[in-house]
């Protein structure tokens, strides 16, 4: 009788398990256990009342301890959920970007993207969106987010205006851009869900399918999208 391997938990390291388990040479019975109704865990789709379909992630994972510092290293970054934080749609460890960085005195550029309803709330309010606010919020993010409190050697501000488009890219690298209007699409355009050969999953009923949104639609015509990029002179890896 062959081998029987249970994996606990249909996410996306119960998936990438089972899946790579099923392809071994000699390869036993997978059994995937999941107590939810869905598979995917962090990967979420949800489709709108007009047929579009919405990504809840995943989300990125933070860095801490000594494996934190080597990923700030290698460069990496993590999207910030808008419940946590209204302002901050996520941020990037660029350090990779810039090799000369890895000169002396060490070194690091963050960049923080902000926008979302704090900067709609802004324009709505008719603030002025100057230079000083943007890096100051910034700043604060790089704080909670990262820890890193002292001040940037240098901090580049930019103000971005990006159009009401949603972009979705599927499984075969194409991608499909939809306008304004989203008009109605039926579930069999969709993509299918991720299938893992060779492996039995227990309570699958989730039919969405697994993919990533680039940008989320905005309520108006145009939105923007605040990109703060500082350096930091020192850093402290943990």
């Amino acid at each position: 009788m062959g081998r029987t391997v249970v994996v606990l938990g249909g996410g996306i390291s119960g998936l990438a398990a089972s899946y790579h388990l099923s392809r071994a040479p000699c390869p036993p019975k997978v059994v995937l256990v999941e107590s939810s109704e869905r598979l995917g865990g962090w990967i979420r789709s949800v489709r709108g009342p007009n047929g579009a379909i919405f990504e809840l992630g995943p989300r990125g994972i933070r860095p801490a301890g000594a494996l934190g510092a080597r990923t700030l290293l290698l460069g990496f970054g993590h999207l910030v959920p808008s419940s946590e934080d209204p302002g901050v749609l996520g941020i990037v460890y660029d350090s990779v970007a810039f090799p000369e960085q890895d000169g002396s005195p060490p070194g690091l550029r963050v960049t923080v993207m902000l926008g979302g309803s704090w900067l709609q709330t802004l324009e709505a309010s008719g603030c002025v969106l100057s230079q000083e606010l943007f890096q100051q919020r910034a700043q604060e993010a790089a704080a909670t987010q990262l820890g890193l409190k002292e001040m940037p050697s240098h901090c580049l501000v930019h103000l971005h205006k990006t159009k009401n488009q949603l972009k979705w890219r599927q499984s075969h690298d194409r991608t499909v851009e939809w306008p304004k209007e989203y008009p109605g699409r039926s579930r069999k355009q969709a993509p299918s869900i991720l299938h893992v050969p060779g492996c039995q999953l227990l309570r699958c009923r989730d039919r969405d399918h697994l993919g990533a949104v680039s940008e989320q639609p905005r309520s108006s015509a145009e939105s923007r999208v605040g990109v703060a990029s500082s350096t930091f002179s020192t850093f402290p890896l943990f």
